[in-house]
């Protein structure tokens, strides 16, 4: 009996020394974001075709029936939380939990791990998929911006396989980015 009183004690007080990963704190925007454009469909699709291969983005669909255009693979630069209010790249397209190492009080970003006993993974890279759709309502040309998915690629050497990302936030710089395409 004094031994298990021990060693849940020591339990406890290791896990309350140990790295923690802090999850994002505040919503930043809704997602899907819809906004009204001044303009019609066919348009507002070739100006966002123009601006995704001016950007380097693949176009994995076009469908100008629908008005759908989706990006892949689309560099999502990321920041995270500061400790008092707001964040520490303000540009970014992504907040991302961080992991806080207790021996040293520095944080990082990381991409979110669930489950006892697994490390946070540093993120090296982080590629994106967006649905843009482009519709004619009653109340005129409606544009919906949807972020689908995130994968990165950790600095984990032994692998360079990507992951989904979990965890994170959209700041909305990204659905601005294409609103001031369309205006």
């Amino acid at each position: 009996m004094k031994f298990t009183s021990v060693l849940l004690a020591a339990i406890i007080l290791l896990s309350a020394c140990s790295n923690k990963v802090i999850p994002v704190k505040n919503e930043y925007t809704a997602i899907p974001v819809q906004y009204k454009i001044n303009q019609n469909t066919s348009l507002a699709l070739e100006k966002l075709l123009d601006f995704g291969i001016k950007n380097g983005y693949a176009i994995k669909l076009l469908d100008k029936n629908s008005g759908l255009i989706v990006f892949d693979n689309v560099n999502m630069p990321a920041t995270w939380e500061r400790k008092d209010t707001g964040l520490v790249h303000p540009d970014a397209y992504l907040v991302l939990p961080k992991w806080k190492k207790i021996s040293t009080r520095t944080e990082i970003p990381v991409a979110e791990q669930s489950g006892y006993g697994t490390a946070p993974q540093k993120i090296r890279q982080l590629r994106g998929e967006w649905n843009i759709r482009i519709s004619n309502t009653e109340s005129g040309v409606m544009v919906y911006a949807t972020l689908v998915q995130v994968k990165y690629i950790s600095m984990n050497k032994k692998s360079t396989k990507s992951r989904e990302l979990i965890g994170f936030r959209s700041t909305g710089n990204f659905e601005r980015l294409i609103a001031k395409q369309l205006q």
